[in-house]
């Protein structure tokens, strides 16, 4: 009797650990809303990676960047908003020509910084700042991210 619930422990640990999401991964921004109307183009690739150890790095669509961020939990239930903050931004290469990218660029960056909550649903990564009401007008920055193929050609 003991073996059978000790394997039953097992199976439900494993069954529990294999149901948990993690936002560690690589991502592609795919839409960036800002102050909850303004839509920014997406001309070049915007990336976002993010490891089990709490560093960040990516491609804005200009330049390479690098930083550090904290959650509550890396295996969470993020179907609902958790708590999230980035710091320590560092540029790591920067190209001289990034006119295309340059507003975009500057409005990931500006909504990175400013990300305090996060959600992951179907594989889609949600980053959002804090909402606020101006009159009858809800403002909050949004940036969706895509999960990126792991696998290569």
């Amino acid at each position: 009797m003991p073996k059978i619930i000790s394997i039953l422990i097992v199976c439900l640990g494993l069954g529990l650990s294999i149901g948990a999401q993690t936002i560690a991964g690589s991502w592609k921004l795919t839409s960036l809303i800002l102050e909850g109307d303004m839509a920014y183009g997406i001309t070049q690739p915007v990336t976002l990676t993010l490891d089990e150890n709490g560093r960040f790095s990516g491609h804005s669509g200009c330049n390479d960047y690098v930083g550090l961020y904290a959650v509550k939990s890396l295996k969470s239930n993020f179907k609902k908003p958790q708590k999230i903050q980035f710091s320590d931004l560092i540029f790591c290469s920067a190209k001289k020509v990034c006119q295309l990218s340059s507003n975009t660029e500057n409005a990931f960056f500006r909504s990175l910084k400013e990300g305090t909550t996060i959600i992951l649903e179907n594989d889609e990564l949600v980053i959002q700042n804090k909402a606020t009401v101006i009159g009858k007008i809800l403002v909050q920055n949004t940036m969706t991210f895509a999960r990126e193929n792991r696998a290569t050609p």
